[in-house]
């Protein structure tokens, strides 16, 4: 029986120095994996933040209704005629409306808030 206790004993010694070898290597790993959940924390953080930032800005106003206060404003402010639009395109800012007046030579850009429609600034060239 001396035998097989002391059998016993050296896969208890066994049993005990493997858990403790486990433990250690828990124990290194715990610290990689509060540092890996730390900064998948931090990306993941910086990612929402990222799409809030650019994600809720959506236009209130459609490509048609800043055509139309382009259009309006150029129609009471001169009597050289009517406005062309040449093109739209839509920014983080607003709308870029690009448009012309044959009758004057005049060409410009109009920049349209896209949120309450109203003229930011314009650009206008006469030839």
């Amino acid at each position: 029986m001396a035998q097989g206790e002391g059998t016993a004993e050296k896969k208890l010694a066994g049993v005990e120095l493997t858990i403790r070898l486990e433990q250690g290597k828990h124990k290194r790993k715990g610290k990689r994996g509060v540092t890996m959940i730390k900064l998948c924390s931090g990306v993941l953080a910086l990612m929402l933040l990222a799409s809030g930032i650019t994600g809720c800005s959506k236009p209130k106003i459609t490509e048609e209704q800043a055509k139309a206060v382009v259009s309006e404003q150029h129609f009471r402010n001169s009597a050289f005629g009517p406005i062309t639009i040449v093109s739209i395109t839509h920014s983080n800012e607003g709308y870029a409306v690009k448009w012309e007046r044959p009758n004057n030579c005049e060409a410009g850009t109009s920049y349209v808030d896209d949120k309450e429609g109203k003229v930011l600034r314009a650009e206008v060239s006469i030839c």
